[in-house]
């Protein structure tokens, strides 16, 4: 029974990833261009966002359980504040967007991360997928009846709705008994000293996932903006499904299993390598297919933009151990190293990007995608440079 139990929170996770899978395949097959472009842009604005307004106190929950409370109490007040500042900001990128409804969404997708963190921390793993969860769960819902129906509501009208219905669902668990803890003492200052740091590299994770759709959207027309959303979303969006659950677990799997894992990694590298070649692979594959399936008008994938995306794919997915690994075990001096390391392969494949758009006039899709796939196979072997630094420290 327990194990029946234990299964619900990955069922959940399932669900939300599935439902948001979906209504991407849905948006890029059955809308016009001008709509899946506007679903690009809220996608990434979300993935960025709920960064910014979360100013990384989210990972300092899950370093300080005992003073989760305190720090759920300053996110009460933060949220919205930081909220309001993105929301006038983006008036710059979009102005025919109402500043109310991307104020809400912000505040309805920053919340329900910091839930989720909240309930993680206190070992409610259900709860803590239900907050993460069911905003999306409700978007899948919301695209499968526009489809069925043939009309849509403003794109963004429906996300504000279904965002802030998914905060409100979010705080359900919020009634049940959490274990009694006594607030730790720990200043302002220290808690936001940590705080902006687990920002920085939590900002350049999500610029490096969402920060190119923006850049398409920027600089292309929305044909363009639309054709590359459909290659995310048929040849990366998959692996991110079963990544995200992988990172969700692997750094409490990696305390438990240091040794096992270490073992694995220096004993049978080539055949994790292999298993990784043949998964992307897979998925690479099976994009093409369902591409093939589903896009009907007769419009081709790039090649260009599928082979850096296989690249890409699996740099993500080997990125998560690492990840982890320093998640786990990091110091802060291997921290600082991690951040400034990342900060530079992100500033690398700015100039990858401009050098190929601007000097070599590269289409931008291309330019893009390849300078993504650069920024991710960087940040894959820093990562693993730096748990071999660590294997030494903890040896």
């Amino acid at each position: 029974m327990n194990k029946i139990v234990a299964t619900f929170p990955f069922l959940l996770y399932i669900a939300g990833l599935g439902a948001l899978l979906v209504s991407d395949l849905l948006v890029t097959t059955f809308l016009p261009d001008q709509q899946v472009a506007q679903w690009a842009a809220i996608r990434s604005f979300i993935g960025i966002s709920s960064v910014l307004c979360l100013v990384g106190l989210d990972q300092v929950l899950v370093r300080t359980p005992e003073s989760s409370f305190r720090i759920l109490g300053l996110l009460l007040v933060q949220i919205p504040l930081i909220s309001s500042v993105i929301a006038f900001a983006y008036r710059f990128y979009d102005s025919e967007t109402n500043s109310v409804l991307v104020f809400l969404v912000s505040v309805g997708t920053a919340g329900s991360l910091a839930l989720f963190q909240f309930f993680r921390t206190h070992g409610k793993r259900f709860a803590a997928q239900w907050s993460q969860q069911a905003w999306k769960i409700l978007v899948g819902i919301y695209f499968a009846i526009t489809v069925l129906q043939g009309s849509t509501f403003s794109i963004w009208l429906a996300i504000t709705f279904v965002t802030i219905l998914g905060l409100v669902l979010s705080m359900i668990p919020l009634r049940s008994k959490l274990p009694e803890q006594k607030d730790e003492p720990k200043s302002y200052g220290w808690i936001y000293s940590i705080g902006f740091r687990s920002l920085t590299t939590s900002l350049l994770l999500a610029l490096s996932i969402y920060a190119e759709q923006f850049v398409v959207g920027s600089e292309t027309d929305v044909s363009q903006s639309a054709y590359y959303f459909a290659h995310t979303t048929y040849f990366l969006l998959p692996a991110s499904v079963l990544n995200g659950y992988l990172a969700f677990t692997i750094a409490p799997w990696l305390r438990e299993n240091k040794d096992l894992y270490l073992h694995h990694k220096s004993k049978h590298a080539l055949r994790w390598i292999a298993i990784l070649v043949v998964y992307s692979f897979a998925l690479s594959i099976f994009g093409y297919v369902a591409w093939k399936l589903m896009r009907s008008e007769g419009i081709e994938p790039s090649l260009p933009i599928q082979i850096a995306m296989l690249v890409s794919g699996m740099a993500r997915t080997a990125y998560t151990f690492p990840a982890g690994f320093v998640g786990a075990f990091g110091t802060a001096k291997i921290f600082d190293g991690w951040i400034i390391f990342q900060t530079i392969s992100f500033g690398l494949a700015i100039a990858v990007y401009w050098l190929l758009s601007r000097q070599f006039h590269l289409d931008i899709i291309i330019a893009i995608s390849i300078a993504s796939t650069f920024n991710w196979v960087t940040r894959m072997v820093v990562g693993f440079s730096l748990v071999h630094k660590l294997e030494k420290s903890l040896a």
